[in-house]
C-alpha cells in the first residue's frame, strides 16, 4: 500500500449516505480507502446535516409566526463561544500517537471527532436559538461559524500533508495517509474457521 491519497468518495455514491448505516457500508464495501474514506464520509454527512437544518427551520418558522424575543443575545454569545472553542481546541489537543499505525489512526479519529463536536456546537445552539426565539437569522449565523470550523479541519489532502509534515518534524517515520487508507486488520480466524 502506497502513501497515495485514495481520494474522496465518488459523487454518484453519496446519495447512499441518506440511508443510515447501510449507506456507509455500501459506499465503503469495496474496502478501498480504509478509515480515511469513512472519515471523509462522516465529514460529508455532518456538513450536509447542518446545512439541511436550514430546510427544517423553513418549515418550523412560518412567516405568520411573530418573533417572541427573549434571550437572543444569549444564543449569539453561545454561537461565538462555540466558534472560539473550535479555534482554540487545536492548542489543547493531544498530538497524534505515532507508536504504531493503529494508534496513529485511533488518535487521528479521536482528534477528528472532538473537532466535529466543537465545531458543530455553534450550528446546534443556533438551531435551538432560532426555534426558541423564532428569529430565523440566528441559524445562518451559527451555520457560518460551523462551516468555517469544518473548513479548518476537513480531511483534505492539504490538511493531511500538514499533519504529515508535523509528524515528520517530531521524528515520526510513519505515513499518515497510508495508515488511514489501509484496510483495518482482520481478527484472526479460530480453528473452526469462524472469526474470533
Amino acid at each position: 500500500m502506497s502513501d497515495e491519497d485514495p481520494g474522496w468518495p465518488p459523487v454518484k455514491s453519496l446519495a447512499w449516505l441518506l440511508v443510515p448505516k447501510i449507506g456507509v457500508e455500501r459506499v465503503t464495501q469495496k474496502g478501498r480507502g480504509g478509515a480515511l474514506l469513512q472519515i471523509r464520509l462522516t465529514f460529508i454527512s455532518f456538513v450536509s446535516a447542518v446545512c439541511l437544518f436550514q430546510v427544517v427551520l423553513a418549515f418550523l418558522l412560518s412567516e405568520s409566526q411573530q418573533p417572541v424575543g427573549g434571550p437572543i443575545w444569549l444564543f449569539v454569545v453561545l454561537i461565538v463561544i462555540g466558534g472560539l472553542s473550535a479555534v482554540l481546541l487545536p492548542r489543547f489537543e493531544k498530538p497524534l500517537d505515532c507508536t504504531s499505525d493503529l494508534t496513529l489512526v485511533a488518535s487521528y479519529r479521536t482528534r477528528y471527532f472532538t473537532r466535529v463536536a466543537a465545531t458543530e456546537s455553534s450550528a446546534l445552539v443556533a438551531f435551538v436559538g432560532a426555534i426558541t426565539t423564532r428569529e430565523w437569522w440566528i441559524y445562518p449565523l451559527g451555520l457560518l461559524v460551523s462551516l468555517r470550523g469544518f473548513a479548518r479541519f476537513a480531511p483534505t489532502s492539504r490538511h493531511l500533508a500538514r499533519d504529515q509534515a508535523f509528524l515528520s518534524d517530531q521524528g515520526c517515520r510513519r505515513l499518515l495517509v497510508k495508515a488511514l487508507a489501509s484496510p483495518p486488520p482482520q481478527p484472526p480466524a479460530s480453528a473452526s474457521g469462524r472469526v474470533a
